[in-house]
């Protein structure tokens, strides 16, 4: 069955409410808008990462301030999810995402343009797009991507740890050609609790949190939050640092 995963900009709201009902989208203000290069670069970051991971990927639905990824295979989407959040997080974009594991169809995509003006039609669905979508949208704060309960165990594979230091181990997900890993951590949430998400992917692997946490922090001020805003912040750094902590302790054990 595929997997997918929704990602959304935070804060785009918040852009257009500012802004009067007036605004004129096609001056040179807007061109130069911090969201004009968010949402250029989240589209980009996108692109990059379904052409590293090619294997099994079915669709991408990408829109303005969100995308869907629908894999059929489970390590393309590791890989594809891994190296966009690097790139999100490199290129200063507040993303956060949820992903699923069920059923997928899709019809057809059509777009049409002219004197009548413009419609798109993008008829797709399943379960595993509403699980992903629901996961994202769980009530959890930060950036990050939440594991709906449906794919941790298709993630998990055969290990039995909710914790795999840096890299998750391709051979316990599915048989034939591989990486022998991706770097990407299941991790289990702990003082949090959502309706159907117990999990969290971190793509960090063996890089210096630090660098992450040095990004929050200036994503931050790209895209000052409001006070209701401000959470996600804070729990983006309480994750990171919850993971800094499961990798030493992993580490001081093996030693």
């Amino acid at each position: 069955m595929p997997y997918a995963i929704f990602f959304d900009i935070l804060g785009t709201s918040r852009v257009f409410f500012s802004l009067s009902d007036d605004y004129q989208f096609d001056g040179p203000e807007w061109a130069d808008h911090r969201y004009t290069f968010a949402r250029r670069d989240f589209h980009r970051s996108l692109q990059i990462a379904t052409a590293v991971a090619p294997r099994g990927l079915r669709f991408l639905a990408s829109f303005s301030d969100c995308a869907y990824l629908i894999y059929d295979d489970a390590v393309s989407l590791l890989l594809a999810t891994g190296v966009a959040v690097r790139l999100f997080y490199r290129t200063l974009v507040p993303v956060r995402g949820g992903v699923g594991y069920g059923n997928f169809g899709l019809d057809r995509v059509v777009h049409a343009s002219g004197e009548g003006g413009t419609s798109t039609e993008a008829s797709f669905f399943g379960s595993a797009l509403g699980r992903a979508h629901a996961a994202e949208g769980c009530g959890l704060k930060g950036l990050r991507i939440f594991v709906d309960l449906s794919a941790v165990q298709a993630l998990r594979g055969s290990q039995e740890e909710d914790f795999v230091h840096a890299e998750i181990d391709c051979s316990t997900i599915e048989e034939g050609e591989r990486p022998d890993t991706v770097p990407a951590t299941l991790v289990r949430l702990v003082g949090e609790a959502a309706l159907s998400v117990s999990h969290e992917l971190c793509f960090i692997g063996q890089d210096g949190v630090d660098l992450y946490l040095r990004a929050v922090e200036m994503i931050e001020k790209v895209f000052p939050p409001d006070e209701r805003a401000r959470e996600h912040y804070e729990r983006s750094r309480r994750a990171l640092r919850h993971f800094e902590s499961l990798r030493g302790n992993l580490t001081r054990r093996s030693s």
